[in-house]
C-alpha cells in the first residue's frame, strides 16, 4: 500500500500551475471552526484563522495574523506580540476594536459600515488603515 501524497507533492503534480503549498506547524496557526460567541476568547500564540463569524463581545488575540471567514464584529488584537506585519482580515470587518501590535483602533461612534467586500487592517506609517482585501 503506497502511502497518501503529501498537499505539497499534490500542489507539484502535473495540472496544478506550479502552486506550492509549503507545511505549516500546526503550533503556528490555530484553525477554529464555528461562531465564536459573545464572552468567548481565543487566544493564540501563532495565526489565527476562524471559519465562522466573530459576534460582538466576542475577542481575538493572536502573535501573528488574523483572518476571519465571516463576519468580525468583535474585538481583534493581531500581532500581539509585537509584531508589526501582521494584518485582520475579514469577510465583513465591522469590529468593536482593532488593534495590531501596540496601534489601537476605536470605530467610529456609529460603528463601520458594511463594505460588501473582504477588507484588510494593516499598520501604515504607525496607523491603522483598512483597505480592501486582494493580492
Amino acid at each position: 500500500e503506497e502511502p497518501e501524497p503529501s498537499a505539497a507533492q499534490m500542489a507539484d503534480s502535473p495540472g496544478n500551475s506550479g502552486i506550492k503549498i509549503l507545511p505549516v506547524p500546526t503550533d503556528k496557526t490555530q484553525f477554529i471552526h464555528g461562531l465564536i460567541r459573545s464572552g468567548q476568547r481565543i487566544r493564540a500564540n501563532g495565526h489565527v484563522v476562524i471559519v465562522g463569524d466573530v459576534n460582538p463581545g466576542a475577542e481575538l488575540i493572536a502573535d501573528g495574523s488574523i483572518v476571519v471567514m465571516g463576519a468580525l464584529r468583535g474585538k481583534a488584537h493581531a500581532g500581539y506580540a509585537g509584531d508589526e506585519r501582521a494584518v485582520i482580515a475579514a469577510l465583513s470587518l465591522q469590529p468593536t476594536l482593532l488593534a495590531i501590535a501596540k496601534v489601537v483602533n476605536l470605530p467610529p461612534e456609529e460603528g463601520l459600515e458594511k463594505a460588501g467586500y473582504p477588507e484588510k487592517a494593516r499598520l501604515l506609517a504607525g496607523k491603522i488603515v483598512i483597505e480592501p482585501l486582494t493580492d
